[in-house]
């Protein structure tokens, strides 16, 4: 078949985690454009699959994918759209021609400090469009180092969306 598109969703208990093998194995042979994995329940682990992706140009992970660390910079070479917690985007962005870069807010929701935006910044195209979810309790502080930190590492950015929920207000 020529699949190019699969969208993965799945609502589960932590006794039905066996659902993602199967369908990782049918995909192995398959070359995709685009790839997106909601999965609720167990970490999955999707660095196995995304190794045979050479053509792949979107991918949107949910926040409990695992084993994404473990992929190498010749794996998803063609990438261009990403959608992933910051911890995932650390390591997925450097080496490809990320220029499309959702930030979701993971179980990790580690701060978005300097180091992730250097790590944003090894890009391999400089990306234009940039959506973060800050965290739930944001401070204007923790928002206006974000902004600096995009301004200083990330120059490119055209489109910038910054989600906010917590105790910010007023102007900034």
């Amino acid at each position: 078949t020529n699949l190019r598109d699969v969208h993965f969703a799945h609502i589960c208990s932590p006794s039905e985690t066996g659902l993602w093998e199967p369908v990782s194995r049918a995909l192995f042979d398959k070359t995709l454009e685009r790839l997106v994995v909601d999965w609720i329940g167990q970490p999955i682990p999707v660095a196995s699959l995304l190794r045979t992706q050479s053509e792949l140009k979107v991918l949107e992970l949910a926040s409990n994918a695992s084993e994404w660390q473990d992929l190498e910079t010749a794996h998803i070479p063609r990438l261009e759209r990403l959608k992933c917690t910051a911890a995932q985007a650390a390591s997925v962005v450097p080496g490809r021609p990320v220029t499309v870069l959702e930030v979701i807010k993971g179980d990790d929701e580690r701060v978005l400090g300097e180091d992730l935006f250097q790590r944003l910044a090894l890009s391999a195209r400089p990306i234009v469009t940039l959506t973060i979810a800050l965290p739930d309790l944001a401070t204007h502080r923790i928002f206006q180092r974000t902004l600096q930190n995009i301004s200083r590492y990330l120059p490119g950015v055209e489109y910038l969306t910054i989600r906010v929920n917590g105790y910010i207000s007023g102007n900034v």
